[in-house]
């Protein structure tokens, strides 16, 4: 039974140190069993399981065991982590995000007294409030919204930016600073101006595990967020595009 499981998995057996305990009984969704110890693989949303007698199947697709036993090895791995100084982010992570934006509105240089030009330049701090929680490498994401300044109908991505934290300590702030953007408009012709944030981060296997919007509204229609680009216009929701034109100033014309 354990041979099938081996060939369900087509996994790569080594000898290896690693024989951390303790050896779990886990089961496959062929039905057979393989106990041993798990750690995590070098490829998103695998595990690698050391039996007792050194050999170590590596990169094993979670998917390939029963339901049972991905939750127990997902337990396993959380418990390793916290161990390690190296916990995985969830929704229950207990951090606080914030966005500042450092905004300067300066009239243009080309002699057009109505055209403004806004610099924008992001800032997320993340403050921890975990008691032993280490978290590392942390990566996300911050996208600024901008929304039509005239017919107010339609709103756009003004800028995208992804970062990394090298680490989270326990009670401690952690600081972020993007690069500065410009967005521009004409308040009686068109353009875009800024209208918000959304901040996401991802778990270890690179899924969303946390939000923060400026409004709940783009928390709720994060997924299409997104998926949005830049260049397009979009309703509300994000989830019908409206088409634009660009002039030459960079003013979003409908």
């Amino acid at each position: 039974m354990k041979n099938c499981l081996i060939v369900l998995f087509i996994l790569l057996s080594t000898s290896t140190g690693f024989t951390a305990e303790p050896l779990l009984s886990l089961k496959g969704k062929n039905g057979g069993i393989i106990k041993g110890s798990v750690e995590e693989g070098s490829v998103p949303k695998t595990v690698n399981v050391a039996r007792g007698n050194g050999k170590v199947y590596r990169n094993v697709p979670l998917a390939s065991f029963s339901a049972e036993s991905q939750t127990l090895i997902i337990k396993e791995l959380e418990k390793a982590r916290k161990q390690m100084g190296d916990a995985e982010i969830t929704k229950e992570s207990r951090l606080a995000i914030s966005f500042q934006r450092q905004k300067a509105s300066n009239n243009n240089n080309y002699g057009d007294i109505d055209d403004r030009i806004i610099k924008i330049q992001p800032k997320v701090s993340i403050d921890s409030d975990e008691r032993e929680k280490v978290y590392q490498k942390v990566i996300g994401e911050v996208i600024v919204i901008g929304k039509e300044v005239v017919r107010k109908d339609r709103w756009v991505i003004l800028n995208r930016q992804k970062f990394t934290l090298a680490r989270i300590e326990p009670d401690q702030r952690v600081t972020w600073e993007g690069r500065e953007f410009e967005c521009r408009y004409d308040p009686d012709y068109a353009g875009y101006d800024y209208e918000g944030y959304l901040i996401i981060l991802r778990n270890k296997s690179g899924d969303v595990a946390m939000t923060k919007g400026s409004a709940s509204r783009w928390e709720d229609v994060s997924e299409s967020l997104l998926m949005a680009r830049k260049g397009i216009g979009y309703d509300r929701s994000f989830s019908v595009k409206l088409g634009l034109y660009t002039t030459a100033l960079g003013i979003a014309v409908p």
